[in-house]
């Protein structure tokens, strides 16, 4: 009987810490995952250091508030992203940072901020904050520092703070990335740099980067939250897939093979940019969008399948612009500040800038027609 009764213990122990474990299994798996903590950079307002990871840097300026702007100290912003070059040219009141393939420039009182051979037209200028002993410091707002440097931010407005995202997560091989179900948190950008790429449950506080290297490639996109920008700069006639999620701006930057595809699924709102460097290329749009802005010369726009776009703006001083707008496409408000040839106006609900716009036809294009089937629409 004791023999039986010790194994009877023993039999129920060993269940219940089966038991155990096979409960507690689930609870840990599905617990958020992050990434890139350790590479957050901490400013707030006021004080005179930044974090990162946790430990402090000292500085001998804090930053500052001015006009509903966030004014920070561009070389310690510089010193706290790891830039490889830092110089202040005193008889051209010009500060020069370089970090890996970008060359920035700031000039003090100028509202053009050179990245390389581009310029980011700023709404203030540069300024300098007299530190004392006859010294000062470049101060500029983040939002033009987080473009030049395309890295991720976030202002809490609670704590007075901004959070920079310096982290970079780089995908360089084909396959799946992200959670299956509970979202992964990443602090800072995510690069794609290859085809046949599918990201998945992710939530990106930095940017989301479609590299060159991309190709002609396909990528898919599904339910993200991207609070950055996502920058295209590779993909071609098949190529970006974005299933559910949300976004802040898509900025089409270049294409691989001269077209490009955004294809929208089961998506509200999607806000898209056709950059200078799309010039002389072709975008392919499909799904709902809130906003589509031209600002690339000679761009040839196509719209296919069921499309709605809420605002559909070509830019001052663009030329060469092109529209074709598929039969199931219907624009709500076209706005023409350049000239602009449109075959399939009797989609557009109204136009503003009417006298600029030159209709070729009433009626799509067979080119446009959602008949073609050289475009998958998977």
């Amino acid at each position: 009987m004791e023999v039986a009764n010790k194994k009877f213990r023993i039999f129920t122990y060993s269940f219940i810490m089966i038991i155990l474990i096979i409960v507690s299994v689930p609870i840990v798996s599905m617990a958020a995952e992050e990434e890139g903590q350790e590479e957050t950079v901490v400013f707030t307002i006021g004080q005179p250091g930044y974090l990162i990871g946790g430990n402090e840097t000292k500085m001998d300026v804090a930053p500052y508030i001015k006009n509903d702007r966030t004014m920070m100290p561009v070389a310690f912003v510089a010193e706290a992203l790891g830039t490889e070059e830092l110089r202040w040219i005193p008889s051209e009141r010009k500060v020069f940072i370089k970090k890996g393939n970008k060359e920035v420039t700031i000039t003090i009182g100028s509202k053009e901020l050179y990245v390389n051979n581009d310029i980011i037209t700023m709404d203030v200028a540069a300024e300098i904050k007299d530190i004392g002993n006859g010294g000062g410091r470049t101060m500029l707002p983040i939002s033009f520092i987080a473009k030049a440097f395309e890295i991720g931010y976030e202002w809490d407005d609670k704590t007075r703070s901004v959070y920079i995202y310096k982290y970079n997560k780089v995908l360089s091989q084909p396959g799946l990335y992200g959670a299956e179900t509970d979202n992964l948190i990443i602090r800072g950008n995510v690069t794609v740099k290859s085809d046949k790429v599918t990201l998945q449950n992710m939530i990106i506080l930095g940017n989301l980067i479609v590299d060159k290297e991309v190709g002609t490639g396909t990528v898919y996109l599904k339910n993200l939250q991207v609070l950055g920008d996502t920058l295209v700069r590779g993909g071609g006639k098949d190529s970006i897939h974005i299933i559910g999620g949300s976004y802040h701006t898509i900025i089409i930057q270049d294409a691989g093979d001269g077209v490009i595809r955004v294809l929208g699924t089961n998506t509200e709102g999607l806000e898209i940019v056709i950059a200078e460097g799309m010039s002389d290329q072709d975008v392919i749009l499909e799904g709902n969008f809130k906003s589509v802005r031209v600002e690339g010369n000679h761009v040839n726009l196509r719209t296919q399948g069921d499309t709605i776009v809420d605002n559909l703006t070509i830019s001052p001083g663009i030329i060469g612009s092109f529209v074709s707008l598929g039969n199931g496409t219907t624009v709500g408000t076209m706005v023409l500040e350049s000239e602009t040839i449109v075959d399939g106006s009797n989609n557009i609900r109204n136009t503003v800038g009417e006298d600029a716009m030159l209709r070729l036809s009433t009626t799509p294009s067979s080119d446009s027609d959602d008949s073609d089937d050289s475009y998958d629409s998977d």
